[in-house]
């Protein structure tokens, strides 16, 4: 059986994920679609030209445009017109627990991890739920 862990004094850190796929400000909502498609992430960083974080753009944001807008019209817009500002944002040295508060207060699935305006990682409800238990990986539930 697996070791639980608590998460209050466990570093954001160890569970965040790496290698962060963003989009620009200005890539058009098909692109966004794409990456939605390619990745199935519930959400991507937005950045501007600079490489700054400027905000977030979620899967909800892009449906709920589909259903508001005439489908058309939808083509025509960015990430810019979409993303949510600020984005919700974390250190990579702040507690487990305060990242769980800061997603159930903001009601968002995942923060952007950053350190002095660094996209470092995303930490997500998911990656937190693996690691109150000591095995990062998902295993078949031993009960069938």
């Amino acid at each position: 059986m697996s070791k639980v862990y608590v998460l209050t004094d466990r570093p954001v850190r160890e569970f965040m994920s790496t290698g962060v796929v963003t989009v620009g400000v200005d890539d058009p909502i098909e692109d966004l679609i794409w990456k939605f498609q390619r990745y199935r992430y519930a959400g991507f960083p937005v950045v501007d030209e600079k490489g700054e974080l400027v905000g977030m753009v979620r899967d909800s944001d892009i449906l709920k445009l589909f259903v508001m807008t005439r489908p058309d019209a939808v083509l025509a817009e960015t990430a810019r017109d979409v993303m949510r500002v600020p984005p919700h944002t974390i250190s990579p040295e702040a507690s487990a627990q305060e990242a769980v508060e800061r997603m159930f207060d903001a009601n968002v699935r995942l923060l952007v991890v950053t350190e002095k305006k660094k996209i470092l990682g995303i930490i997500s409800r998911e990656d937190l739920v693996c690691g109150i238990f000591a095995k990062r990986k998902v295993e078949p539930w031993p009960g069938g």
